[in-house]
């Protein structure tokens, strides 16, 4: 039995790139230039041997991105290391954690795998031979060490801790073959891989903040809070402080702050000597000589996969002057990308695309990296209206995407979630894509309820390509009565008699609760006229205070986050816990589900707790919400916008597990293999409790998976997805829940605002 590991993610934001435009230069002179001052004028002591931000550089020559094919058994990466003779190694693992290690003599087109059998690891490191270290977690004040040989032998041995709860949280080879590790009270020390022994202790305070490093022969790059040090692993003393590298990384949180396990967010590897190295973080590859005063960008992070400021890096390599490797994470899969130079390629790309979102996403960026890949000839730009460092809101974003398309400035394709689609098409803004749509239709299939939802009068301008639905778990009774509102307030009530759990309902703040419900009935709302009605908006409020009065939320209340939008961190979630009920918390859980991997989770809960599921709706109607719904602008580069909505659609991008996807290829595709899956196991803990459970994944029947697939593909309504309206409803809401404001003062305020807020769209 394997245990599965739940990793935090990482913050993303949207941060710009600002490249000083340089004349290219060419092959024969060298691409690196090496040190010296920047007499291009580069900004922050950074030159650039590329396009301009904007793809406009002239002059010929520039790297070309590709994904590199690795083994099935492949599913994430955790460590990539070029040997010394050249051979590329992968430590990584598959869908059920079993480890392999994997190498290719010829750049990735033919490789040899090797499983690793009961390895346990916190943390891995390969060395310049092949040999990898797996360090586990420290059992009492004892680090175990596996050490797997090139020639497949293994040996173990422990590192004494500082403190009995210490631990390593970075760990390289140098050259020498030792192993160089950083503990958590503050050490920093090199490693003999035969006994254990310590070898050397490298001369910094202990109390330096250092997130991580990285080890290029016998030099190991230290990123602290506020530089970038250089120290020699054999004596442990300072060689350089590499004052340009601190310009370019530690002027930036996302590359100074690691919070992952797995990975760094900037990684190096030796360059074409020794006195260079390249390096490679979410900006790009960049290349640095010992001692120089600039650093030279090889590669514009922005139109690469690894381009969104949380990616993560699991090793660089430089195979020659004109072919690198980078492997990475960008959030939604662990690649190995491969990129060669080509000197007749145009560093001025022919056309630009330009993709506009209110709210960053992994899954959207996937599909950029896609269509990147496929149409090599056209610059990508991805604008993000609202940013965690921007402070933009949500009615200056819209107002500022109104003006910018109204002046002939808009982007070429829009990704709608949480914009007035209705308004758009109405006033022309979008072109019909329904040719788009028939022809993935006619190739993968799509969820055809979702294409109808879509279609008006015969025309398509906004496909979801992704969605959530709404679902409640529970007795079969509890189940039954989710097909309406008021049934499942009357049935709650009743359950609420019953005081064996903690709590009736899955715990939620009244925004989520309010969220909930909008999810399954805010479209019944809506009249001929477009105006609310009022009744049903009244009703909705009623039966919603109605679950919320059953417990008590002070504690939750005191704690609970609301995300709008429903993205935290570039990822979508939904709402539906099936952990509670699993731990006897509750009685009742509902929510949105927004992965096909949702469902395994609440079968596999639910073979130990006994509960049922169906969807939740208020009138049988079944809703979902749509995600990551394009359109594209008309007058704009349409052909080019109808590419990437194809893209967007299409089976590969829909591969990806954030959202269900309306390809039914890919939705098939998903569901078969959640019955294929070896048994995992998830431990977890709830409330800051010390108590651990444990929920045994187990593979779905056939019976189960086409039990799903009909019930996604019996979606007949999306909820209302213009997040101002939302926002109106339970920002008013809110106050009505919790008793701050009476019920016909809040449905009087917001049917004002909204009917005022659609006027003004008109």
């Amino acid at each position: 039995m394997k245990t599965a590991k739940i990793k935090n993610r990482q913050k993303r934001s949207m941060l710009g790139v600002t490249v000083i435009l340089l004349l290219l230069v060419t092959l024969t002179a060298g691409i690196f230039t090496g040190c010296g001052k920047n007499t291009g004028g580069g900004t922050d002591g950074t030159e650039s041997s590329g396009a301009n931000a904007d793809g406009s550089a002239g002059g010929k020559g520039r790297f070309i991105e590709s994904k590199v094919a690795l083994p099935e058994e492949i599913n994430s990466i955790l460590r990539f290391k070029a040997l010394s003779d050249g051979t590329l190694e992968i430590v990584g693992q598959d869908a059920d954690y079993s480890i392999y290690v994997v190498k290719s003599s010829d750049g990735g087109g033919k490789w040899e795998t090797t499983p690793l059998e009961d390895i346990s690891y916190s943390n891995v490191a390969v060395a310049e031979d092949g040999t990898v270290a797996f360090l586990d977690y420290t059992e009492n004040g004892l680090c175990p060490v596996t050490i797997v040989d090139a020639d497949g032998s293994t040996h173990t041995f422990s590192i004494e801790m500082p403190a009995e709860d210490a631990f390593v949280s970075v760990a390289a080879f140098d050259s020498n073959k030792q192993l160089i590790v950083r503990d958590t009270e503050g050490g920093l020390y090199g490693i003999d891989c035969t006994d254990g022994s310590k070898t050397v202790t490298f001369e910094i305070d202990e109390d330096t903040y250092i997130p991580y490093f990285d080890v290029v022969g016998t030099n190991c790059y230290i990123v602290t809070s506020d530089k970038v040090l250089c120290y020699d692993t054999t004596t442990g003393k300072e060689t350089d402080e590499l004052t340009a590298l601190t310009e370019q990384i530690c002027s930036d949180d996302n590359l100074v702050y690691r919070n992952t396990d797995t990975g760094l967010p900037v990684t190096f590897a030796k360059a074409e000597n020794d006195n260079s190295i390249i390096f490679a973080d979410y900006k790009g590859i960049f290349h640095y000589t010992t001692g120089g005063a600039v650093v030279e960008e090889l590669v514009q992070g922005e139109q690469t996969a690894l381009s969104n400021s949380g990616a993560i890096f699991y090793g660089v390599y430089m195979q020659d002057e004109t072919h690198l490797f980078v492997a990475g994470n960008n959030g939604m899969e662990g690649a190995l990308y491969s990129y060669t130079y080509d000197a007749d390629a145009s560093a001025n790309l022919n056309q630009e695309l330009n993709i506009y979102a209110l709210q960053d996403s992994d899954t959207l960026r996937q599909a950029v990296n896609i269509f990147r890949q496929e149409y090599a000839d056209i610059y990508v730009n991805l604008e993000i209206g609202m940013t965690d460092d921007n402070g933009v809101t949500l009615e200056d974003a819209l107002k500022t995407l109104s003006t910018d398309i109204l002046a002939g400035n808009g982007p070429d394709v829009l990704i709608l979630d949480g914009m007035p689609v209705d308004s758009y098409v109405e006033k022309g803004i979008l072109t019909d894509i329904s040719d788009v749509v028939d022809e993935v239709k006619a190739s993968d299939g799509l969820v055809d309820s979702i294409v109808k939802d879509s279609t008006k009068d015969g025309k398509i301008y906004a496909i979801p390509t992704r969605f959530l639905v709404s679902f409640i778990t529970s007795d079969q009774q509890t189940v039954d009565a989710g097909k309406s509102t008021q049934a499942l307030a009357d049935r709650i009530e009743t359950l609420a008699k019953d005081k064996s759990t903690t709590y009736v309902v899955q715990q939620k703040i009244a925004e989520e609760l309010l969220l909930d419900f909008y999810n399954v009935d805010s479209k019944n709302w809506v009249k001929e006229d477009g105006s609310l009605d009022e009744t049903k908006v009244s009703d909705y409020l009623t039966q919603v205070k109605r679950i919320y009065d059953v417990d008590d939320h002070s504690d939750i209340e005191s704690y609970g986050n609301f995300f709008e939008s429903g993205m935290c961190d570039g990822y979508r979630y939904g709402t539906l816990d099936s952990m509670d009920l699993f731990t006897e918390t509750c009685k009742v859980e509902f929510g949105t589900i927004a992965d096909v991997e949702d469902f395994q989770l609440m079968l596999s809960a639910g073979s130990t707790d006994g509960a049922v599921y169906g969807a939740l709706s208020n009138g049988g109607i079944s809703t979902y919400v749509p995600f990551l719904q394009a359109g594209v602008v008309s007058g704009g580069n349409e052909d080019a916008g109808k590419a990437f909505v194809k893209t967007l659609l299409g089976k590969e991008a829909g591969a990806s597990s954030n959202g269900i996807p309306v390809n039914e290829a890919a939705l098939k595709n998903q569901i078969n293999a959640l019955m294929g899956r070896t048994e995992t196991s998830m431990a977890f803990n709830r409330d800051g409790s010390d108590k651990i459970y444990t929920i045994e994944y187990r593979s779905m029947t056939q019976e189960e998976a086409d039990a799903i697939l009909a019930q996604l593909e019996a979606v007949e309504q999306s909820a209302l997805t213009d997040r101002t309206i939302q926002n109106l409803v339970i920002e008013q809401g809110t106050s009505y829940v919790k008793g701050e404001q009476n019920l016909e003062e809040t449905v009087n305020e917001i049917t004002k605002k909204v009917n005022l807020y659609l006027a003004e769209q008109q």
